[in-house]
C-alpha cells in the first residue's frame, strides 16, 4: 500500500504542476498536499460537498478534466485509497458539471 500511496503523490503533484502551467497557480492545493499529505488532501476534496475554489477556476477555464475530482475517478487503481461515498461525491461534481 505504501508504495500506491508514494505514487499517489507523486501523480497528484504532477497534476499540480499541470494545472499551474495551464490555467492557474492552484496555492491552496499544493499547501494541503504539504500539510496534510496527498491522500488526506484528496480526502478533504472529495468529501466537499460543495464546490471548493480551485474546482470553480477549473469549471471557469472548462478544465474539469484536471479537477483532483476527475483524476482519481480516471485511475482506478487509487479507488482503494478512498471511501465509496468519497468516489460517489466526486463523480456527481463531474459529471453534474459536465453537462
Amino acid at each position: 500500500m505504501k508504495e500506491l500511496e508514494k505514487e499517489f503523490e507523486s501523480e497528484l503533484l504532477a497534476l499540480y504542476r499541470l494545472i499551474k502551467k495551464e490555467v492557474y497557480d492552484p496555492k491552496r492545493f499544493y499547501k494541503m498536499i504539504g500539510s496534510k499529505g496527498a491522500i488526506n488532501a484528496a480526502r478533504e476534496l472529495l468529501n466537499e460537498k460543495k464546490i471548493h475554489s480551485g474546482f470553480a477556476e477549473l469549471i471557469l477555464a472548462k478544465r474539469l478534466d484536471l479537477t483532483v475530482e476527475a483524476f482519481v475517478l480516471r485511475n482506478e487503481k487509487y479507488h482503494m485509497l478512498f471511501e465509496p461515498q468519497m468516489l460517489l461525491n466526486a463523480k456527481i461534481k463531474v459529471v453534474e458539471l459536465n453537462r
